[in-house]
């Protein structure tokens, strides 16, 4: 057991021991990072450290191999303290400043990846557009402990093409208007697809062929999660933009639901124009199904 793994461990009693003898005040609860924190502006690893260590030191910190020299003495002393019984002759660091247990690893995910059982894959993160990389929780400014959401698209097929949708004629693709829902169990009783009057959107070409329309914001996140040929790019090599318009060309097209079995007889969905619609809220269309579905 490393020496990391053993302080987390001690970590979790103190805490333990901690919250029992604490109030169970729900305003100054554990369960809210800042809070432990003493949040009162912008959290930043300089104050963070200014709580731990002399702030004439901090500087030194810029060098990955300060925390390696501060922390684990710091640690074992208390662990120590805490009674743990570890034989800390066997004790050691896990990165490449040693170069013995470095090329162990090395050696070992080496044959391991030979032998196809490491693999590279993707798993959903909060992302940024701007610096080009993973946000991880405590590097945000705000927003510390919000993941991913995920949503089901439902893809509602349009029917007819009137006014500047003419230039979306299926010979393009097909064309979808593209809500999304936390709940797709719901969608079976589906009534109306709702759009904002004068919300701007676009008919996005996906990478599998299929337009949809959505709004600008969203047509980002899709290039970000495989819909485009190119990570994050909408725009050349990536996710096409076909055409722009508002949510009044919207008005009254015909839509067909997933599954939906659609004759002359048959009344369609269609789109209506509410007003209280949030711009910034997945697609900006929005899907209607009877409370009781």
């Amino acid at each position: 057991m490393s020496l990391c793994s053993l302080m987390c461990m001690a970590h979790t009693v103190c805490v333990a021991a901690t919250k029992a003898a604490k109030t169970t005040d729900k305003s100054k609860g554990s369960k809210a990072k800042l809070v432990a924190k003493g949040y009162t502006g912008i959290v930043r690893q300089y104050n963070i450290l200014a709580k731990m260590v002399p702030i004439e030191d901090i500087p030194t910190f810029t060098n990955p191999q300060t925390w390696l020299q501060y922390f684990p003495p710091h640690g074992l002393s208390d662990l120590k303290r805490f009674g743990s019984g570890v034989d800390w002759r066997r004790s050691f660091i896990t990165t490449e400043t040693n170069p013995f247990y470095d090329a162990f690893i090395r050696w070992q995910f080496n044959v391991l990846h030979e032998k196809g059982k490491v693999l590279f894959g993707k798993r959903n993160n909060i992302w940024s557009l701007l610096d080009g990389q993973v946000c991880a929780d405590h590097d945000r400014a705000e927003g510390e402990g919000v993941g991913p959401q995920e949503y089901t698209i439902i893809k509602l097929e349009v029917l007819e093409f009137p006014g500047v949708l003419k230039a979306l004629e299926p010979s393009k693709g097909k064309v979808f208007l593209a809500p999304a829902t936390l709940r797709p169990e719901t969608m079976y009783g589906q009534t109306n697809c709702f759009a904002l009057p004068e919300g701007k959107y676009g008919a996005y070409k996906m990478n599998n062929g299929d337009i949809f329309i959505i709004s600008a914001r969203s047509a980002k996140g899709f290039a970000c999660q495989g819909y485009s040929d190119e990570f994050g790019v909408v725009g050349t090599g990536g996710i096409e933009c076909l055409l722009e318009f508002t949510g009044m060309d919207l008005m009254g097209v015909p839509l067909k639901a997933p599954h939906a079995k659609v004759s002359p007889t048959t009344t369609t969905s269609r789109a209506p124009p509410p007003l209280s619609l949030m711009r910034t809220f997945t697609t900006n269309i929005h899907a209607c199904q009877m409370s009781e579905s």
